[in-house]
Formats: structure tokens, sequence, C-alpha cells
């Protein structure tokens, strides 16, 4: 009879893991995205070649890895679906009253949980070690005859393939936990999610714009230490708006003002100074001085420089005209040069807020809705 029970409890945390709507979202990324990403990663290493270092190929920052690194890198989305489907699955037993009504029904409530938590233990470690070994088969597939062999790989391949499952089921299963203690998903995401990725205690953020203030104030809130905004320029040139760059000083972000970033390396950035000169013009430019190289040393280094706008339309459109910068040209209601071509946001304003983006969409949308009933 006992066993009977423990049978059914068995299959009845099996059934409502696999038919719950996380599970249903989380699997095909694991299973599918996560191993599509790890091919399309290897495909690029290939095509740059896996002798490819820094000093023969001047758009890596580091050489390529040994073959049966590859594939790994591209594991940390998976990491991250799963840890989120351990929150929701500990916070779900709270709903509907399942988890009082079980344990209403079970004699024994010691090996009520024991069940659960092996049950869901389980089902996580073999979800991990399937979209592991599925992520870097497919690493190894893309290498072509350069690769390890898909379904054989090497021992250490395998070996750090199990290692990585084991890491997957304890921060998943910790994730399930905290949430499960605490009857909410939240507690645990907020916990757990920071500490997957780790920046270390010194991070720099090169660029100076909205987007980098954001980065160097949710970097120093992940727990680095210190914060560092790299900058060639000095505060009056700085993109960002006043109200972003008031704030990143009011958490303690520092600057490090006329460093123009020239390389990174394993220790940091490495930088050249600079200054503003006036031309006779009166133009004021920003040069290098030569001789002032140096080294900033960090943990790590986030990169927030500059956007630009796809041409791919534009230069295939006739009649579409831009600026000198590539902006396309429009009137304050996105008419474009071009009869019926309209267009808003950074393709037409250069980089700027989403408030902004979102506030001109109106506009333009309004024109577009006038344009389509003159017709």
């Amino acid at each position: 009879m006992m066993s009977s029970i423990k049978i059914h409890n068995t299959l009845s945390e099996l059934y409502k893991i696999f038919y719950s709507r996380s599970t249903k979202i989380v699997l095909p990324i694991v299973f599918i995205f996560q191993p599509l990403l790890s091919y399309i990663s290897s495909k690029q290493i290939l095509a740059v070649g896996l002798n490819a270092t820094p000093e023969t190929n001047s758009s890596l920052v580091e050489p390529i890895p040994p073959i049966e690194y590859i594939g790994f890198e591209a594991i940390l989305l998976g990491l991250f679906a799963m840890i989120i489907l351990g929150a929701i699955l500990g916070s779900m037993e709270y709903k509907n009253s399942s988890l009082r009504t079980s344990l209403l029904l079970c004699s024994n409530k010691a090996v009520f949980f024991v069940i659960k938590f092996f049950v869901t233990s389980v089902f996580i470690f073999v979800v991990s070690f399937v979209s592991i070994y599925l992520s870097i088969a497919s690493a190894q597939f893309a290498l072509e005859r350069e690769g390890l062999s898909p379904l054989i790989l090497s021992n250490n391949v395998w070996y750090f393939i199990l290692l990585g499952s084991l890491s997957w089921s304890l921060l998943t299963v910790l994730s399930y936990s905290i949430a499960f203690y605490f009857k909410s998903s939240l507690g645990s995401l907020l916990f757990l999610l920071p500490q997957v990725y780790n920046l270390g205690k010194r991070v720099a953020v090169i660029g100076a714009g909205n987007v980098a203030m954001d980065a160097a104030r949710v970097a120093k809130r992940s727990g680095a230490e210190e914060v560092y905004i790299l900058y060639r320029k000095g505060f009056e040139n700085m993109p960002c708006t006043k109200v972003e760059l008031q704030e990143a000083k009011d958490d303690d972000i520092k600057f490090e003002l006329f460093k123009a970033p020239i390389e990174l390396t394993e220790d940091g950035v490495k930088y050249i100074e600079t200054k503003n000169e006036v031309k006779e013009d009166g133009k004021v430019v920003t040069v290098t001085i030569d001789g002032t190289e140096g080294m900033f040393e960090c943990d790590s280094v986030i990169i927030a420089v500059s956007q630009s706008p796809r041409k791919n339309i534009v230069a295939n459109t006739t009649g579409i005209e831009t600026n000198k910068w590539g902006l396309v040209l429009t009137d304050d209601k996105g008419h474009t040069t071009r009869e019926g071509v309209f267009a808003s946001g950074d393709v037409v304003t250069g980089a700027n807020t989403v408030v902004h983006a979102a506030a001109y969409a109106k506009v333009v949308a309004e024109s577009i809705e006038e344009y389509c009933k003159k017709d």
C-alpha cells in the first residue's frame, strides 16, 4: 500500500512538472534555441579559423579556445532559463491550494516532501544534462571535420558536461527551494540571477551615453565594488542626459575622462590619453597625446558605445535621402523624401531615449493614418 502511494506521488509530481506552462516554454529554449545558438557561434569560429589569435585577426580580443571548450560559452542562456523555471515551479506549489490538498491526503508528510524534491531534482538534472550535451554536440557538428565527433566527444568534454549539469541542477534546485520557502518566485530571482554572471570587484564601462550610465549603475548594484566610466572626452561632451549623469554620480560611479580605449586585454583596458584642441576655425576637436598609453586594470569590461543606423533598406531603395550621418531625412511628421514612406526612431533622430522614440512614433503613426485616409 505504501509503495503504491509513493509511485502515485512520484507520477503526480512528474505530471505536474511536465504539464506546467513554464516548463513548456523553457524546454524549447534549452533544447532548441540554446543548441542553435551554440551551432551559430561555432560556425563563426570556423569562419575565423580555429588557430586565430588577436595577432593574426584584429577583430579578436582573445585567442580561439581549444576545441574541447567550444560550445560551453553558449550555455549561459539555458542556465538563466532553468533558474527562472525553478523559481516558478517552487512558487507554483501554493497556487490553487494544491500543496495543502496533497498534504491532507498524505499520511506521511516527510515522505511526501522527499519525493517532491527528489523528483524535481532528477527532472532538473536530466534536462540540464541533455540541454548541455545538445549544445556541445551542435557546436562540434558545426566545426565539421575540425571538430570532435558529436556522439563520442572526449572524456574531458563529458566531464565538463557532467560538471555543468551538476552546477545547473544545484542552482535550479536552490531557486526552487527559495521560491518554495518564501512562497514567491521574486526573492529567488532577485538573489540568484545577479550571481550567475560575476562581474568581479572592479568594472570598466566604455562609453558615456544613457546606456553606459545604466550599465554602470546595474553593475554597481550587482555586486561590483568599483565601477568606472571610461570616456575619451570630458563631462561637457557626454551624450547622456544630465539626469542620467547625476544619477550615476549619486550611485558612486567613478569617471576616468580623456582616456580613449585602444585595446582590451586580460588585465583590463589599454588606453591613450586625449585632450581638446581648438582649431583655427574655432572648432574644438579631441586628439590623442603621443606617449601617454596606459593600462586601466579591471575584472570586467562592458562596452556601451555608439549606435549607427542600418542602411540596408535605404541603400536598396530609391528616393529615400539621408544626411551626412546616415540618418533618414524626414519632416516633423515622419514623411521621408519618398512618397508614402515614413520613418521614425533612432534612424531619424540618432541615438535617443525610449521616451523620445515612443513620443515621436505616436506622431508618425498619426501621420500614417492621415495619409492612408486620403486614398
